[in-house]
């Protein structure tokens, strides 16, 4: 399984990128795990050209269904055999050309996550379902 977080942002602060790096790390157990980052005026329409026959695409968006960590393990296992994109917009939303390319929406939150934030939330929460498919005690912490 490959999983991909297309952001359309600013790089994290440092802090923000070593967590990052460290759920990035430990994903490689896991899955094939990368986090493409683009400008904001980019196209996803550039970037699936190719792969969005093959790709489940997933959209996070304030108007999205909100996700139990349980939930979204499920959801993982639901796509084994996929290769599972997420996108996270910019500090305008997503790309205008989202719609033609995601087949759902998720929320991490009520609240307005700032892109970086949610950047780091997101990988945490997709390592913890791995965790949590695979009976691991960080689950549990």
């Amino acid at each position: 399984m490959k999983i991909t977080i297309v952001t359309f942002s600013k790089k994290p602060s440092a802090t923000e990128q070593s967590w990052i790096d460290v759920y990035q790390k430990r994903l490689k157990h896991y899955c094939d795990f990368e986090i493409l980052r683009y400008a904001e005026n980019k196209s996803l329409s550039d970037i699936f050209k190719k792969k969005m026959t093959k790709a489940y695409i997933i959209a996070l968006d304030e108007s999205g269904q909100e996700l139990s960590s349980k939930k979204l393990a499920y959801k993982l296992n639901q796509h084994t055999t996929q290769d599972l994109y997420f996108i996270i917009g910019g500090s305008y939303g997503l790309p205008k050309d989202i719609k033609n390319f995601t087949k759902e929406y998720i929320s991490l939150s009520k609240m307005t996550l700032p892109h970086r934030i949610a950047l780091l939330v997101l990988t945490e929460q997709i390592y913890r379902a791995f965790t949590i498919l695979n009976n691991s005690p960080y689950h549990h912490s």
